[in-house]
């Protein structure tokens, strides 16, 4: 088997989309590990997502969609190998598949974003969130941020994130939400930190300076 598909339940895509997902992943080069019909994020200090080098509607670009997307096997295989696996168990919700991203991208691998119009996911735009998904906004980039993020880049992002997070939540009422994020994460330290420790003798430095580097441009 040369590829695994991952379709959330709340998406939608037919054969068809499915097939160019596919074709599109089989001519690309070995470095490229998943290409998903969602438009994908390029990282930066506060994770605004914003469109990379595009070609027609094919994006390169960081943390691709989270609906539905199709990886090459032998890349799970390595992600299991390490003992790094797919998703996250202390991402319990929300960010987990960008945090996933991120990890293919550190490893050294590239993510493709493929627009189509075949394809809808119904969580990608609903609009009346519930108050753990408005948390788990404020939660989980934090969570991927300590975890994989290299120290040298930490220390200039994170008080970008805190301050946008704080204005964020007064903006939208939310100061509970912001605060228990971050309590959280200074609750859970030691416990993300271990992980970082983990992960960062199988991160690539190499890979970890590019994105550094197209973030800071």
């Amino acid at each position: 088997m040369e590829y695994i598909v991952y379709i959330e339940d709340d998406a939608f895509i037919d054969a068809t989309c499915l097939r160019s997902l596919i074709n599109t992943l089989r001519v690309l080069p070995r470095e490229y590990a998943l290409v998903s019909p969602e438009r994908g994020a390029k990282l930066c200090a506060d994770f605004v997502v914003s469109k990379v080098m595009p070609s027609n509607r094919l994006y390169v670009a960081l943390t691709g969609g989270s609906g539905a997307y199709v990886i090459r096997t032998d890349v799970v295989r390595e992600l299991i190998r390490l003992g790094l696996g797919t998703y996250s168990s202390f991402i319990f919700f929300h960010w987990e598949d960008m945090e996933f991203m991120l990890k293919l991208w550190f490893m050294g691998f590239k993510t493709v974003s493929y627009e189509l119009v075949c394809y809808r996911h119904v969580g990608r735009t609903s609009r009346n969130k519930p108050v753990y998904r408005r948390y788990t906004e404020y939660l989980g980039p934090l969570i991927a941020m300590v975890v994989d993020m290299p120290h040298t880049f930490l220390v200039k992002a994170l008080p970008i994130r805190f301050i946008r997070d704080m204005v964020k939540s007064l903006i939208k009422g939310e100061v509970v939400l912001f605060v228990r994020a971050y309590l959280f994460i200074i609750v859970k330290l030691r416990l993300l930190l271990t992980h970082r420790t983990f992960r960062m003798r199988s991160f690539k430095s190499a890979a970890l300076g590019n994105i550094v580097h197209n973030c800071v441009k």
